[in-house]
């Protein structure tokens, strides 16, 4: 990875290691101190109780400036007492005041249960804060807040008032003002909010990745937050690009065979807020060109869901703005891992794009439903199950399975690779749940619930991993499988997925499977752990933006009805409200057609398998649903007619998360109108997901065989 410039403004941030040289206990550092001005080793002091930590009187033995060649002097405010003055240090390249309490001894402290940090600043310097909780047990928590968020209190000084994450082996307390040569703190304490929710949410309406400036974001950044995937990508954070303030990403020097599939920005473990409640994700592209496509990429709780960008490689030296609907991702957003924006393809070397105003942004406050679903329990040793009718299958793998072991102190199931060999159909270790009646009965009904939760872990010689649901509306099925990913390789890993990712009818589901994939190359010995498997209520669904068409959205008429079909053929603008399409198949469509005295539209068949008509939501990056709320309409109807070369005519229905109903319409067609009414309250999917509608007839190649439709309308 070749990195020209980060954040010039959190430069010294990203050089932090989380603990290193102590301040020396004389001279120009300030000392080390027993909290009563002395230098010197003390006893450190038992944990702290939920009393507030007060870190100058704590009796922390090393006061350290981490390198940074800040000076640390105590000194007494006239207002406030006991303060910190630091003057600030280029050692890490440039400005910086910093300062870490901690042991010499490198011993811990307990800060758990605490959840903010509080402390009053004064600087004509310091505009940011990086607030530091480090611990080698936990991992170090860095998060940078803006100081104009604090509270002025005059004369100069700002009160901050920030969250931590915080455990009980912490190692180090720091503050760190990027760029300030000056800096006074007082009265600096640890304190437990009532009522406080970890991750914090937001202050704003908005949580900035890409600002207006480089010092403008909320991430908390590390150094190895941004990252490149292997890529070679080369960006750099500090550029200027038609007058706004940008990362540049170009495509690194590698070849295709060494990794490069395109340029892409990384930032990891950065997103220390909850982000359930924003609504859009807002992002402005501009592009010199070259790339096939552009996606962004969110992972949380295992989770990683992916949407492609309406971005027109080929307008080039402007930006475009995208805006994308949270609920398009199907993620629970409470806690994000990673975020990618990329462009794939592209020219080694050569191919660049640029990111500006980079942000997730909330237009208003989800509605919280009045009703809590109850926890369905699906697998939990320790609480009692809602399937008892449940009956457990291995899908032919020779899986083995044990719902009353225990692995690193949780009750879980373990899930073995059985003794099959892979050409006896063993490619997995699996459990999967079905009514002890068959399949074709419902086994659960999770409507209202919004999530799937559970703890995973698993030994090695796995390639991948999901959780796998069903679902059978009197005989019509569907089915869709969530991938999911353990960060932690040697330990219990929590996973949480959003129901939306499904895009199935959750009224009836009919089987629920989590299972693991081998590694080939690895003989036997694979168990997988499961345990507190079950579907809750966030209480919080999913909200989309609809237009109202009235009491039916026409596509097609025969009396002269209006048709609501505005058809957009632009992937870059979202000005219609549906696409019209024949799956390339050489279907000529003429829509000013006439059958047997009613105005229709005529599908002839071309070179290809049959004669297809396919309307599908905006094709707007990727394919949008349809723009009205399909919930509620209640039947799709339409009349078919062919004049005889075509067969096994049927109907396709499309969901945005890729899985699909399909069926053969029944009637079979005839030279006479057939009229076709479906209930769709009896489809497999989740209609509010749909994003096509096609009707197909299959026929000889060369044929010319052709059908004809009219009055298709979605109806309430």
């Amino acid at each position: 990875m070749k990195v020209n410039k980060y954040l010039a403004s959190t430069l010294a941030a990203l050089l932090l290691v989380g603990c290193g040289d102590e301040l020396p206990t004389q001279g120009n550092t300030g000392g080390g101190n027993d909290g009563n001005g002395n230098g010197g080793d003390v006893t450190p002091p038992p944990g702290p109780t939920l009393d507030d930590l007060n870190i100058l009187s704590y009796g922390f033995t090393d006061w350290s400036n981490w390198s940074s060649g800040t000076v640390a002097k105590e000194i007494n405010d006239a207002t406030y007492g006991a303060a910190v003055q630091l003057t600030g240090g280029t050692d890490w390249g440039d400005m910086a005041s910093s300062i870490a309490w901690g042991y010499l001894d490198q011993s811990t402290f307990n800060t758990a249960g605490y959840t903010h940090a509080n402390f009053k600043v004064k600087s004509t310097s310091a505009t940011t804060v990086e607030v530091a909780v480090t611990s080698v047990q936990d991992g170090d928590d860095k998060q940078l807040h803006q100081l104009s968020s604090g509270t002025a209190l005059g004369n100069g000084w700002v009160q901050m008032q920030v969250p931590i994450e915080t455990s009980s082996a912490t190692t180090y307390f720091a503050l760190t003002f990027t760029g300030a040569d000056s800096v006074t703190i007082a009265d600096i304490h640890l304190s437990q909010e009532e009522g406080t929710t970890t991750p914090p949410q937001p202050a704003n309406d908005q949580f900035v990745l890409v600002g207006e400036s480089a010092s403008d974001t909320d991430m908390a950044f590390s150094d190895t937050t941004v990252q490149e995937w292997g890529t070679g990508t080369d960006f750099d954070g500090n550029i200027n690009y038609l007058g706004q303030n940008s990362w540049r990403i170009t495509s690194g020097p590698k070849t295709p065979e060494q990794g490069n599939w395109g340029a892409v920005l990384v930032f990891d473990d950065a997103f220390k807020k909850d982000l359930s409640e924003f609504n859009y994700l807002e992002v402005s592209i501009a592009t010199e060109g070259g790339f096939d496509s552009y996606a962004v990429s969110i992972a949380s709780d295992g989770v990683t869901q992916e949407i492609t960008l309406p971005v027109d490689d080929t307008k080039h030296d402007a930006w475009q703005k995208v805006r994308v609907p949270m609920s398009d991702f199907a993620l629970e957003f409470a806690n994000v891992q990673t975020m990618a924006i990329m462009g794939k393809g592209g020219v080694s070397g050569d191919s660049t794009f640029h990111v500006a105003d980079y942000q997730f942004i909330k237009t208003q406050t989800p509605e919280k439903d009045s009703d809590r679903a109850s926890d369905f329990v699906i697998i939990d040793p320790d609480r009692t199950t809602s399937v008892p009718e449940a009956s457990y299958g291995e899908w032919s793998t020779g899986t083995t399975f044990d719902g009353t072991g225990n692995y690193l102190g949780k009750n879980a199931w373990s899930i073995e690779r059985g003794p099959n060999t892979p050409e006896q159909g063993n490619w997995g270790a699996v459990l999967a749940l079905a009514h002890k009646d068959g399949v074709t009965n419902t086994l659960a009904d999770l409507a209202k619930h919004t999530n799937l939760s559970l703890q995973v872990a698993a030994t090695e010689g796995f390639t991948k991993f999901e959780v796998f649901l069903s679902t059978n509306v009197d005989g019509k099925e569907s089915s869709k499988g969530v991938p999911f990913g353990l960060k932690n390789k040697d330990g219990w890993n929590e996973i949480n997925i959003d129901l939306d990712a499904y895009g199935l009818n959750l009224s009836h589901i009919n089987q629920i499977a989590v299972h693991g994939t081998f590694d080939p190359n690895v003989a036997s010995g694979q168990i997988l752990y499961v345990t507190d498997f079950h579907a809750y209520d966030s209480q919080t669904h999913a909200k989309r933006d609809h237009n109202d068409y009235g009491d039916a959205f026409v596509l097609i008429s025969s009396t002269g009805e209006t048709s609501d079909f505005k058809p957009d053929d632009s992937n870059f603008i979202n000005e219609g409200n549906a696409t019209l399409n024949e799956w390339s198949t050489g279907t000529t469509i003429d829509s000013e057609a006439s059958y047997l005295g009613e105005a229709a539209w005529q599908l002839t068949q071309g070179a290809g398998w049959g004669a297809v008509i396919a309307f599908t939501g905006d094709d707007f990056g990727a394919l949008q649903s349809f723009d009205f709320d399909m919930t509620q309409y209640k039947t799709l109807s339409f009349k078919l007619a062919t004049e005889g070369k075509l067969k096994d005519f049927k109907l396709h229905v499309g969901s945005a998360r890729g899985n699909a109903y399909e069926t053969l319409l029944t009637p079979t067609p005839t030279a006479d109108w057939q009229t076709y009414t479906v209930d769709m309250s009896k489809f497999p999917l989740d209609v509010d997901q749909i994003v096509q509608l096609a009707v197909m007839g299959s026929g000889t190649p060369g044929d010319g065989g052709s059908f004809y439709i009219t009055d298709l309308k979605f109806s309430k």
